[in-house]
């Protein structure tokens, strides 16, 4: 039997392939345009736009804790490939606080309505389910023992390859809350399997592999580009980090090759 010598599961996607957006809702554009275009952005002066709002600003060991005027938190770090892979630039997670004993009923909702990997894991922030939405993307549920805000309709985005199966399992539980078109449906609660009992309730915008927008090219302008050092076509920013060769685990040698076409195969590799 030939030596396993890689972790292919470390690859698998399961059936959710793209965390794509989050939408919040807010009361006031101007405010929002100065934290997430020019707070965000590292504009300086942004403190002083948005005083007498909940805005803060921390730094922490690993990040930038920035808390929007609305007391959203966001977490900014430099790009980190062994605990985010390739992405330069990116969204690798979504956290919710949720309630206390719900991280085992959340994480077996996704792997049974959804198909996606999904599993608790308890550290000294506490037990939450993470459920593997994309290429080293998350959706986080973190139990808390505070009292959960009331729902306020904002919603997360996600694409999915096996589109209809879900939906016939959330149709059957009555958990369909918009059949937007043939590309497209949304759904809310986060049902215990068991009861039927709602365990926290986010919406989701679930869109087909098939969609319209699916890889839609997206843009974002390059910071280090300035009139005294322009660059033709260096103007959108480059999303994903060159692929290192550096290995966390080296894997063990491979076996010699068996037939003359994996000899020249491997030679050819060797001589790269």
């Amino acid at each position: 039997m030939a030596q396993q010598l890689y972790d292919r599961t470390a690859e698998d996607l399961g059936n959710l392939v793209g965390l794509e957006h989050v939408n919040l809702r807010i009361n006031n554009q101007g405010l929002a345009s100065e934290f997430y275009l020019s707070a965000l952005g590292l504009t300086r002066e942004a403190k002083k736009k948005l005083e007498d709002t909940k805005f803060d600003c921390k730094q922490h060991n690993a990040y930038v804790e920035a808390t929007c005027p609305w007391g959203n938190k966001f977490r900014l770090y430099e790009p980190d490939e062994e605990r985010f892979g390739y992405i330069n630039l990116g969204m690798p997670y979504v956290e919710f606080t949720v309630p206390e004993g719900t991280a085992d009923g959340i994480a077996r909702f996704y792997r049974e309505i959804f198909y996606a990997p999904a599993c608790v894991k308890e550290n000294g922030e506490g037990r939450a389910a993470h459920v593997r939405a994309g290429a080293r993307q998350e959706l986080i549920f973190r139990e808390t023992d505070r009292k959960i805000p009331e729902f306020d309709g904002h919603h997360l985005q996600v694409y999915a390859q096996e589109f209809s199966g879900p939906h016939d399992e959330l149709e059957k539980r009555g958990l369909i809350t918009e059949e937007s078109d043939q590309y497209q449906y949304r759904w809310q609660d986060i049902a215990c399997l068991d009861t039927g009992k709602c365990l926290f309730t986010i919406e989701h915008e679930v869109r087909s592999v098939t969609h319209p927008l699916y890889n839609r090219h997206m843009v974002n302008r390059n910071p280090s580009q300035n009139n005294r050092h322009y660059q033709m076509g260096a103007d959108e920013w480059d999303w994903t980090l060159p692929r290192s060769t550096k290995r966390l685990d080296p894997p063990a040698p491979a076996p010699e090759p068996a037939t003359p076409l994996a000899k020249r195969r491997a030679a050819r590799m060797a001589a790269m």
